[in-house]
């Protein structure tokens, strides 16, 4: 998938890895989170209690 600019102003060739998947908004912000706490970038701690805010808000226990 091309991305454009964003990726050339990056140093980047243009594309970046995607992966779609079928499911509710909600499933889809917990697997981001998942996936982003893995990275060599990882969340910041505002950024991981919003996650988990909005976890929490989406499935209820």
């Amino acid at each position: 998938m091309y991305t454009g600019c964003a990726a050339a102003l990056r140093g980047d060739d243009g594309y970046i890895e995607t992966r779609f998947v079928e499911g509710s908004a909600e499933g889809a912000s917990v697997l981001a989170v998942r996936l982003n706490s893995g990275c060599s970038m990882p969340l910041s701690y505002t950024d991981r209690a919003a996650a988990v805010l909005c976890i929490m808000a989406s499935h209820p226990l």
